[in-house]
């Protein structure tokens, strides 16, 4: 799998991704230094390059990470990409699941018995299957965090939902009123109040 990527690396970038005019720099100095300090040089099989002043980080990929390492503590937004085993997809659905849910989620597979898990047994904001990104650029599509990753979302008509405060209004005649709201709670008003609420 390793190798493969890194062929596919090469073939998007070349072998010096650094002087290719495809490949996108970091947006500032700020997050470049903290995407350098995820990577740990001894777990580095491809990339592990950085270049703060050029706000570069190369394509990077880890073997070997474990659910403690620094890489995992958090969602990543750059160019690394952590590579972790499982022996079942149970536990790997487990131990995504004890975590912050996630921003996104990102699915290959042929296996629609596979796909058909993650999607239902995996709470996420958004994500693709077979692919990556390709959803953000949908407006029908709406994207957005759920849990610790955020709140709300946003394309079309969900960007307008969300930026809108929509007001509720309780209207109640006063040509009709009942006592059963007001004090004092007989019996007989609290088994109604009871039966009401369910």
């Amino acid at each position: 799998m390793i190798d493969h990527l890194k062929k596919y690396i090469e073939r998007f970038y070349g072998v010096n991704p650094k002087e290719s005019e495809d490949f996108c720099r970091i947006v500032n100095g700020r997050h470049t230094e903290r995407l350098k300090q995820l990577i740990d040089q001894d777990k580095v099989v491809i990339g592990g390059d950085s270049d703060i002043e050029k706000r570069y980080i190369a394509p990077t990929i880890l073997d070997s990470v474990e659910w403690g390492d620094k890489i995992m503590a958090d969602e990543i937004f750059g160019p690394i990409l952590p590579i972790l085993e499982f022996d079942s997809l149970d536990t790997a659905i487990t131990r995504i699941n004890s975590k912050p849910k996630p921003l996104a989620l990102y699915l290959f597979t042929k296996n629609k018995n596979v796909e058909k898990k993650i999607i239902e047994h995996i709470s996420y904001g958004g994500g693709c299957v077979n692919d990556t990104f390709i959803h953000l650029g949908n407006p029908n599509l709406p994207f957005g965090g759920v849990g610790a990753s955020g709140i709300g979302s946003y394309h079309g008509k969900r960007s307008f939902e969300t930026f809108s405060h929509m007001k509720s209004i309780l209207k109640r005649t006063t040509n009709l009123n009942t006592d059963i709201i007001y004090p004092p709670y007989n019996d007989r008003k609290l088994r109604m109040i009871r039966r009401f609420l369910k």
